[in-house]
């Protein structure tokens, strides 16, 4: 019972983000139909960083470092600029599909598509969208911790001349948001299905320069980002390797549990009769 309880309370954690964590696309971004190149005014959720954290002791415990310097930050526009005159079809493409929801909305269908591919049972799946939403969660409310800490203009602010492909944020720049859920759900998805960790990887990977590519953010914002959301995801992880999921049949059956134990040979703290149920 006692760790049914532990299940449940990351279960419901782990509900409870994804909410958070696939809020509509009007809670991220301006509503700009011409995808102006103007700064955002109070932005959004400004105290977002303060808000209570599962896997952390608060939004601030993993604040990454200052983002670089003006000298730096211009030679990155400049970058940008010769990006985002290179935008092709495939690459609108690309960008549409990153930002058609929240940070986290296409790894909820990634996660989901990998259930069936991967069949996965109920409660395994139920495991792995607790853990992996809990890392996106926590790591986008370090990610605002550090947005309004460093409240670093976005591109466009610094230089109008920049096209954008998707409506500027309300929000400072760094670090990333998608480059921060998506390398916290890709490292969560890796640990779950490690055959195709190199897969999440590259997903992530184009999550974040989706952003670069957009003109909405920095190289550096991305790289910040992803670094981010690894570094939470290790926590989730770690939590994950603790709670009995990954045990192994042994063969053996400790006196006093056989009944509950004995009708499958999987992990035996979710068979009927024992403590886990």
């Amino acid at each position: 019972m006692r760790h049914s309880l532990r299940f449940g309370h990351w279960l419901v954690a782990g509900l409870m983000a994804i909410t958070v964590s696939a809020l509509p696309l009007s809670s991220w971004a301006t509503n700009s139909a011409t995808h102006a190149a103007t700064s955002p005014s109070a932005g959004v959720e400004p105290k977002a960083g303060k808000w209570q954290t599962w896997l952390l002791k608060s939004g601030s415990e993993l604040r990454p470092a200052a983002p670089p310097d003006k000298a730096a930050t211009d030679l990155e526009i400049k970058e940008i600029h010769k990006l985002t005159v290179q935008r092709d079809a495939k690459t609108l493409s690309q960008i549409a599909y990153w930002d058609a929801g929240s940070p986290a909305y296409r790894w909820q269908n990634i996660a989901l598509a990998q259930v069936v591919k991967t069949p996965t049972p109920p409660h395994r799946a139920a495991r792995m969208l607790a853990l992996m939403n809990v890392a996106i969660y926590d790591a986008l409310v370090v990610a605002w911790d550090a947005k309004y800490a460093y409240n670093r203009s976005r591109p466009s602010q610094l230089d109008a001349k920049l096209s954008l492909a998707v409506a500027l944020p309300d929000s400072p720049s760094y670090p990333s948001e998608h480059a921060v859920a998506a390398s916290a759900a890709a490292a969560v998805l890796s640990y779950i299905y490690p055959a195709d960790a190199k897969m999440f990887e590259a997903l992530a990977q184009q999550a974040g320069q989706s952003r670069v590519l957009a003109g909405v953010q920095y190289p550096s914002d991305v790289a910040a980002g992803w670094a981010l959301g690894r570094a939470v995801a290790a926590k989730a992880i770690e939590r994950g390797k603790a709670d009995g999921s990954d045990a192994k049949w042994t063969g053996s059956v400790p006196p006093g549990r056989a009944r509950g134990w004995a009708r499958t040979r999987s992990n035996p703290w979710l068979q009927p009769g024992s403590p886990g149920c």
